[in-house]
């Protein structure tokens, strides 16, 4: 993302940082056995992320390397 000048790169390193915060309160939930919901709030932020961060990202790139 530096290389490229990719104009949104602390808001997508934010969202990196923000799920990796988050690691401890899924990893508890796991053991207390509430797998769903922790798989369900995966795949929320997975999921928000690819479309409003990874897509963004790659349509940048792809401009570059053209």
């Amino acid at each position: 993302m530096e290389q490229y000048g990719y104009p949104r790169q602390i808001e997508h390193n934010q969202s990196h940082h923000r799920l990796l915060s988050e690691i401890g309160h899924i990893k508890a939930r796991l053991n207390h056995g509430d797998e769903l919901i922790t798989l369900q709030t995966i795949k929320d932020w997975l999921m928000g992320h690819i479309e409003n961060e990874d897509k963004p990202l790659g349509a940048h790139l792809r401009q570059h390397l053209d």
